[in-house]
Parts: structure tokens; C-alpha cells; sequence
């Protein structure tokens, strides 16, 4: 079984469960490189709760606020409430792998989290 936890922004670390036998489980730590990934320029916020992949875009979001904005964040994020703490994360935070065009998934978070008086 294989879980990861942040190391940094830039690092993965990889906690892989190996069972030797009935009796012995260890756990060996590796780090993962994931330097393919950038950072959305206006949509990684440093103190958000939640980090969207798509495609090689990292969108740092509220997952609060996305849960009272869209039905489908909201179901998304209550059955990822009960996942096991070894869930895949980013920079803290659990990390969501979706398959959405990063152009459309950029826009669709701009017109949930600002309003009309906001600068986009």
C-alpha cells in the first residue's frame, strides 16, 4: 500500500507499507519528485485548505468556500472527508486529481470565488 504526505512544495514524500510476513509490516519513506507541476499564478492561495490538480496545474483553494458555491465540491469534498488519514497530499493539504481542462477549471474558480466587486 502506498500513501503520501508533503515534504515541501517540491517534494513528495511516499510512505509505502511492506509486509514481510504475517507478523512484520514495515514502512520505507521515499521522496517523489513532482517538478512537472506549477502553481496557478492567481489561484494557489498560501492558506488554502485544498489542492486541485489538473493537468500539470496546482489550484490551492478553500474548500469551504467551494463547498457552499458548488453542489458538486460539496459532494466531492464530504466523501473525501472519511478517506484514511494516508490520502495523497500537497503542500499540507489534501491534493485532488481532476481531469478538467485547467483553462476551464481557472475560470469556473474565479466565478465561484469572486464576486462582481472583486478584481479578477
Amino acid at each position: 500500500m502506498e500513501s503520501q504526505t508533503t515534504a515541501s512544495d517540491d517534494i513528495l514524500l511516499t510512505k509505502r507499507h511492506i509486509e514481510v510476513d504475517s507478523d512484520v509490516d514495515i514502512t520505507v519513506d521515499y521522496e517523489k519528485s513532482n517538478t512537472g507541476w506549477t502553481k496557478h499564478p492567481e489561484l494557489y492561495f498560501p492558506d488554502g485548505t485544498v489542492v486541485l490538480l489538473c493537468d500539470d496545474t496546482l489550484f490551492k483553494v478553500y474548500a469551504g468556500i467551494l463547498s457552499v458555491q458548488s453542489e458538486i465540491f460539496r459532494d466531492m469534498f464530504s466523501l473525501t472527508a472519511h478517506q484514511p488519514v494516508e490520502i495523497e497530499k500537497h503542500d499540507g493539504c489534501p491534493l485532488v486529481r481532476l481531469a478538467d481542462d485547467k483553462e476551464e477549471l481557472a475560470h469556473f474558480l474565479k466565478a465561484l470565488l469572486y464576486t462582481e466587486k472583486d478584481s479578477l
